[in-house]
């Protein structure tokens, strides 16, 4: 595997490749077999790779960055007071985790680079510059992907952060997921009270009634917290121009009907447990997992992440083997 890459044609070179002990990867071979000519290696072509892979890495670094600023522009627009509110200060969190992991990515891009040679003097070395440099641009391609994803989103967090009617929208959106978690849990409850009974083929009133307790169990972590944002939204609200007191109002009353809602699903969980045949020793069966989850539910901390939740509600599901109904 010494031979000088331009005195190995790269028919030979997968031959050899193959026959060594470097595990080998196709998709670094149809890198290598992209950059020939006439069946030939072209160094030449890999000196280009290089090149292109370390500009695209400045480029994407220097992007990276503007958007740092931008981020960083917008939180110290802020006062003191504002900053402190719970979900401001997450969503710039947010921000910073994932501008973190961009300049790790990167970081490791830049010592893959280094890794490389330019000018691959063996038939190994020309694969292992293949191989650093292909992974480079993988990385590469995703950071840049996600940098266009946060583009989007720092323009629509600049508009919450300045517009009350954009923040009030949001809340407005938090509202519909815990509605629609209601909405479930009712549906779920009202077929185990009209069908315990005499269930119909395929209907299992205790996987029903307990995928209804695990929703309400999720949704009552939500609702404090819920309250405090929105005294918080009020806060704030109170020292933008103009006149939003209607629709905080309504969401305050919104907030308070679904609390209302919620708490009235108690009762109805409870006597749902008469009608369910052989109820106790199937609760019996996943009450030690039932009261874990409860446990992890009351250890989050505020801000609730819903996309946190939903994923923990899955898991929680897969492992007891129901579904959201």
């Amino acid at each position: 595997m010494n031979d000088a890459p331009d005195d190995v044609d790269a028919e030979t070179l997968r031959d050899r490749l193959h026959g060594s002990s470097i595990d080998v990867d196709e998709n670094v071979l149809d890198e290598i077999d992209a950059r020939t000519v006439d069946g030939s290696v072209d160094i030449a072509a890999f000196e280009a790779w290089y090149d292109d892979c370390t500009d695209r890495r400045r480029s994407v670094t220097e992007r990276t960055e503007r958007f740092e600023n931008r981020l960083d522009e917008y939180r110290t627009s802020l006062g003191p007071v504002e900053r402190d509110f719970d979900h401001v200060r997450v969503r710039f969190e947010e921000y910073d985790e994932r501008f973190d992991a961009i300049r790790t990515e990167l970081e490791s891009v830049a010592d893959r680079i280094e890794t490389a040679s330019r000018t691959p003097a063996s038939a190994t070395a020309l694969y292992e510059t293949a191989r650093l440099l292909s992974a480079s641009k993988r990385t590469l391609h995703g950071i840049a992907h996600e940098l266009g994803h946060i583009e989007e989103a720092l323009d629509d967090l600049e508009s919450w952060l300045t517009d009350p009617a954009v923040r009030l929208d949001d809340f407005d959106d938090e509202l519909d997921t815990v509605e629609r978690y209601l909405d479930n849990t009712d549906r779920l409850l009202t077929n185990v009270e009209a069908h315990a009974a005499d269930p119909p083929t395929g209907f299992r009133p205790f996987d029903a009634w307990l995928t209804a307790r695990h929703l309400h169990l999720l949704v009552a972590v939500v609702f404090e917290e819920l309250k405090a944002d929105v005294d918080e939204l009020g806060r704030w609200v109170e020292r933008c121009e103009g006149d939003h007191g209607a629709a905080l109002a309504a969401l305050t009353d919104r907030l308070d009907a679904l609390a209302d809602r919620h708490a009235s699903f108690e009762g109805r969980i409870g006597d749902a447990t008469d009608a369910i045949a052989g109820f106790e020793e199937k609760y019996d069966a996943v009450a030690a997992e039932v009261d874990r989850f409860a446990a992890e539910l009351d250890a989050v901390e505020p801000p609730i992440d819903w996309a946190t939740l939903e994923e923990r509600i899955d898991e929680q599901f897969d492992s007891l083997g129901i579904s959201h109904g």
